[in-house]
């Protein structure tokens, strides 16, 4: 989810850490994502989807920046960012569920979309794509984990 797709050794910063260094089978699932998705047109500050929105899409970051939030008390709480690379709304498409918190992008991002139908039936022909996904799943976690706990440290 948070790794930048250009080599198998690089590594991307979120919430002020680093996490995870992409297989070079995630770098060709990323690659892969990007040749079967279509860009999208954003304005400046565009919220790609906002917690409790349908998990239609899957979302890839090419360029710049998205920062997640979630709406606590009427306060909009910034929960994390991520980079280049990152897949968005992963969770919520391969568990067909809401999403769970919103996404705004950058006013420099790169956004290119797949359906969520389109993107679980190309998955699933594949057990290295599975296995790929179920990775990018745990690192997600682990990184929500790890915003949470910091979150609840700065309150």
């Amino acid at each position: 989810m948070n790794c930048p797709p250009t080599s198998t050794h690089e590594k991307a910063n979120l919430s002020n850490r680093t996490v995870c260094s992409r297989s070079e089978a995630e770098v060709d699932l990323i690659r892969e994502i990007e040749k079967r998705s279509s860009p999208l047109v954003l304005t400046p500050g565009h919220i790609l989807f906002r917690e409790g929105d349908e998990s239609k899409h899957l979302y890839l970051l090419k360029r710049g920046e998205v920062i997640f939030t979630i709406l606590s008390f009427d306060q909009t709480v910034p929960c994390f960012s991520v980079g280049a690379g990152s897949l968005l709304g992963l969770s919520a498409v391969v568990t067909s569920t809401p999403f769970a918190l919103s996404a705004t992008a950058s006013p420099d991002a790169e956004v290119s979309q797949i359906s969520a139908d389109d993107f679980l039936e190309w998955i699933e022909e594949s057990a290295t794509r599975y296995m790929c996904v179920l990775r990018l799943l745990a690192e997600e976690t682990l990184t929500a984990h790890q915003a949470l706990a910091d979150l609840l440290l700065s309150s």
